[in-house]
């Protein structure tokens, strides 16, 4: 997350914009002889030589969360010696979870739990429900993730695949990592 002011605009209010959002109006803006900007109520509308990119807010905010604060209460300096690289298989659990929690009638959830495997492994169970069935996969994890079980969004979760290198699971978020960069999806109700 980054915070940015725009020279020589004026805003009337602090706005929260989706990363894919930004990523494409930085790409389209590259280059382009005419932009504009708009903020509107509930979404923003960008505009670069007759492409218009559009992106719902996130939140309207004039206190934004201290995520600092937040990441410390999350991820110590003990957590980060305890990620591990992300399974290969990781990316096909999520899309089966994806695939079978996506409809009208259901929230798109995924339950995550820690199983003790052997003295060197511990097993990671993931379980997708839904009116359409369940699916459930495991993966092999070499170090100890604390998650009695927590329950997460499958999509926010394959947003960071691929972006992300590392991953710890805990029993209040799930944390991905590349460098210095941390991604965290926390448990959804």
């Amino acid at each position: 997350m980054r915070r940015y002011r725009a020279k020589g605009m004026k805003f009337k209010r602090r706005v929260i914009l989706s990363t894919d959002f930004c990523e494409q109006l930085l790409k389209l803006e590259k280059g382009a002889e005419k932009i504009s900007l708009a903020i509107r109520k509930d979404h923003a509308l960008f505009q670069a030589d007759g492409i218009m990119l559009f992106g719902r807010l996130i939140d309207e905010s004039k206190h934004p969360l201290a995520f600092n604060e937040i990441l410390e209460s999350h991820f110590s300096d003990a957590d980060a010696k305890r990620l591990v690289d992300i399974p290969a298989k990781f990316e096909a659990i999520l899309d089966r979870s994806i695939i079978i929690t996506t409809s009208k009638n259901d929230a798109a959830r995924i339950s995550i739990k820690a199983e003790e495997y052997d003295k060197q492994n511990n097993r990671i169970r993931f379980l997708s429900k839904s009116a359409s069935g369940d699916v459930s996969d495991f993966l092999l994890v070499s170090r100890t993730h604390d998650v009695a079980e927590i329950t997460v969004e499958p999509k926010l979760l394959r947003a960071g695949v691929g972006r992300f290198s590392k991953i710890l699971f805990t029993d209040r978020c799930v944390i991905m990592a590349e460098g210095n960069t941390l991604y965290m999806v926390t448990a959804s109700d």
